[in-house]
C-alpha cells in the first residue's frame, strides 16, 4: 500500500536534525573569533622586524608567525605556558602588579628593553613595546617584541673602540664634515685643557685655532676635504689661551657606501 506521500509505509524513515550547535562547537566557534580579532590586532599594531603577543595576566593568548620564529617556539607552546615570564624576563620597569604586562599607569604604552630566552637556550635582547586592549571582560595587553641585538653589539663595538681611543697617549679629536666635534678623547682633554663635555657639537676652530690661524685651518680643512691625508705641525691655542705646538695628522672618515662624514685628528704635544 502506497500512502499519500509517496513512500510504502513500511520504508518510510524519520530523519531528525539537531541545528543547535554543541558546548564544543560554539567553544571552538568562539576560539575561532578571538584568533580572528587578534590577528587584526597585530596586524594593525605590529612593526617591521618584530613580533607581536596577546597577553592576559601572565598567559599568552595568542602569538603571531613572527613571535613565533624569534622564541623559537610553537604558538601552541606558548600558550601552554603558565607564564610568558618563562620567555621574556618580568623583572624590568614597566612591568604591572603581579608581573602582568601592562603599561604604566597614565602612560598610552610602555617601553622597555630586557632579554627573550629562545627554546635553543640562546638570548636575544629585545625592546618591548607593552600596549593594552580594552576588550569586554579581562584585560588583555598586547606585546609588540624587536629583535635589538645587531644594536647592542654595534653599541658595545663603539664603546670599545671609544675606551681603546681613550687608553692611547696622542690625543684623537673627530669632527664632521663642517667642523663640529664629534670625539674628544681623554689624552685631547689633557693636552688641551677643555673636557669632551665641553667641545661635543662646538666648532673645532672656536677651541683650538686662534684668530692669526684661520687661514692655515682653511687650507688644512680644504686637503681633507679633497681625500687627501695632512701632517705637519701646528700652533695650536690651549683653554687657558697659551699656544702650544704639535704635530698633527688629519684624516679624512668615509661612510659606508663611501662618501666623506667627516675628519679624525691625532695631535702630539712637540714640547
Amino acid at each position: 500500500m502506497i500512502g499519500d506521500n509517496g513512500l510504502k509505509d513500511a520504508d518510510s524513515r524519520k530523519v531528525m536534525v539537531n541545528t543547535h550547535d554543541s558546548p564544543e562547537r560554539e567553544e571552538m566557534a568562539e576560539l575561532r573569533r578571538q584568533r580572528d580579532l587578534y590577528e587584526g590586532l597585530l596586524a594593525a599594531q605590529s612593526e617591521p622586524g618584530s613580533g607581536t603577543v596577546v597577553v592576559e595576566g601572565q598567559r599568552v593568548r595568542y602569538a603571531d608567525a613572527s613571535f613565533c620564529d624569534m622564541s623559537g617556539y610553537p604558538r601552541e607552546e606558548l600558550e601552554a605556558m603558565p607564564s610568558l615570564a618563562h620567555v621574556l624576563r618580568e623583572d624590568e620597569p614597566g612591568m604591572g602588579e603581579e608581573g602582568r604586562w601592562r603599561p604604566a599607569d597614565g602612560a598610552a604604552e610602555s617601553r622597555y628593553e630586557t632579554a627573550l630566552r629562545r627554546k635553543d637556550g640562546r638570548s636575544v635582547a629585545v625592546e618591548v613595546a607593552i600596549k593594552t586592549i580594552i576588550e569586554d571582560g579581562p584585560s588583555r595587553s598586547v606585546l609588540v617584541v624587536r629583535d635589538v641585538s645587531s644594536r647592542k653589539a654595534a653599541q658595545e663595538q663603539v664603546r670599545f673602540q671609544a675606551r681603546l681611543l681613550d687608553a692611547v697617549e696622542q690625543a684623537v679629536v673627530a669632527t664632521d664634515m663642517r667642523g663640529e666635534v664629534t670625539y674628544w678623547n681623554r689624552a685631547a682633554e689633557r693636552l688641551y685643557g677643555w673636557s669632551s663635555e665641553e667641545t661635543l657639537g662646538g666648532n673645532l676652530r672656536r677651541f683650538l685655532v686662534s684668530d692669526d690661524l684661520r687661514d692655515r685651518a682653511d687650507e688644512i680643512m680644504a686637503e681633507v676635504k679633497a681625500g687627501r691625508t695632512w701632517s705637519g705641525e701646528f700652533v695650536a691655542r690651549r683653554k687657558d689661551g697659551t699656544s702650544l705646538p704639535v704635530t698633527v695628522t688629519d684624516t679624512p672618515a668615509y661612510d659606508e657606501g663611501g662618501g666623506p662624514v667627516g675628519v679624525i685628528g691625532i695631535s702630539t704635544d712637540l714640547t
